[in-house]
C-alpha cells in the first residue's frame, strides 16, 4: 500500500479522501495538518510516503519552496500541487492547470480555435492560460484586477493565441462573453450578469457553493457548466500518477467529490 500525505483544510473533502479505497489502485490518502512545511515535507521519505497531494492552495507556494527540482510550469507559477518523494530529493509539480482543462474535455470542450475569457490572476490564472494557449485556443481575454496584473499573468504564451490583458471594469466585458466559447471564472466573487450567458458558452465555475447562480443560469441555457469539484477529481488523478509513476482514473474520484 502506497502512503501519500493529503493536505487540505477542507474538512469534508480530508474525510471522504481518508476513506477512499481501490485495491488494484494501491493507495492510502494520510490527512495531515503541516505547521511548518518545511518540517513536513523533510519528514515525507523517513516515514515511507510516496508523496503529497496538496490540496490547498495556501499551502502551494510553499510545497514549491521546498522541492529540490520541480516541473517547468511550477517553475513559471512558483507554486506545486503535488510533491513526489526521490532519491535526489522531492519533486514538485503543478498539475491544477492541466486539471482544469481535462474537466472540460471530458465533456467533449475543444480548445482548438476557441475564444476564452478567463477571471482572475495567480498561479491558477497563469497555468489555465498557459494550458488553453498550448491546445489551440485562438483568442484569450484575461481580466485581472488592473491591467498590469493581467499581463503578468499572461505572461508569454503561443504566438498562435491572441491575447487581451483587461481588468474588471473592462466596459467591454459582454461583447467579450458574447463572443467567447469558454468562461472561467477563477475569482468567484465576480458577478456575471445573466443577459451575457447562453448555449454558446461553456463555464467552468471555481466559487465553493454546490450550485452558483453562474452554473446554474448557464445550465439552464443548455451550456456544458462545471464547478471546482469536477476540476479536483483530475487534479488528484494527475497529482497521484506523477506520485505513482501509473495511470489514475479520475472518475474514480468523481462520485466521491459530487457527494460533498
Amino acid at each position: 500500500m502506497h502512503l501519500v500525505a493529503l493536505i487540505t483544510q477542507d474538512y469534508a473533502l480530508r474525510q471522504a479522501l481518508a476513506q477512499f479505497r481501490k485495491p488494484s489502485l494501491g493507495v492510502l490518502l494520510h490527512p495531515v495538518t503541516p505547521t511548518e512545511f518545511g518540517a513536513l515535507a523533510s519528514a515525507l521519505a523517513p516515514l515511507d510516503f510516496r508523496g503529497a497531494l496538496v490540496l490547498d492552495p495556501n499551502f502551494h507556494e510553499a510545497a514549491f519552496r521546498v522541492a529540490l527540482r520541480s516541473s517547468l510550469i511550477a517553475q513559471e507559477t512558483g507554486a506545486a500541487d503535488a510533491l513526489t518523494v526521490s532519491y535526489g530529493g522531492l519533486i514538485a509539480e503543478y498539475t491544477l492547470g492541466r486539471a482544469a482543462l481535462a474537466a472540460l474535455q471530458s465533456k467533449g470542450w475543444d480548445a482548438r480555435g476557441a475564444r476564452v475569457v478567463v477571471v482572475g490572476s495567480g498561479a491558477l490564472a497563469r497555468a489555465v492560460c498557459r494550458e488553453l494557449s498550448s491546445l489551440g485556443a485562438a483568442h484569450l481575454t484575461l481580466l485581472a484586477p488592473d491591467i498590469p496584473t493581467a499581463e503578468r499573468t499572461l505572461g508569454v504564451l503561443a504566438a498562435s493565441t491572441e491575447c487581451s490583458p483587461r481588468s474588471y471594469r473592462d466596459p467591454l466585458l459582454g461583447s467579450h462573453l458574447m463572443r467567447a466559447d469558454l468562461l472561467v471564472r477563477l475569482e468567484p466573487t465576480f458577478e456575471v450578469d445573466d443577459t451575457h450567458l447562453g448555449p454558446h458558452l461553456s463555464v467552468l465555475d471555481f466559487s465553493p457553493e454546490p450550485m452558483s447562480r453562474l452554473r446554474q443560469v448557464a445550465r439552464d441555457a443548455g451550456a456544458i457548466a462545471l464547478r471546482s469539484r469536477d476540476v479536483e477529481a483530475q487534479q488528484i488523478a494527475l497529482g497521484l500518477e506523477n506520485i505513482l509513476g501509473t495511470r489514475v482514473n479520475p472518475s474514480d474520484f468523481l462520485g466521491v467529490l459530487h457527494s460533498l
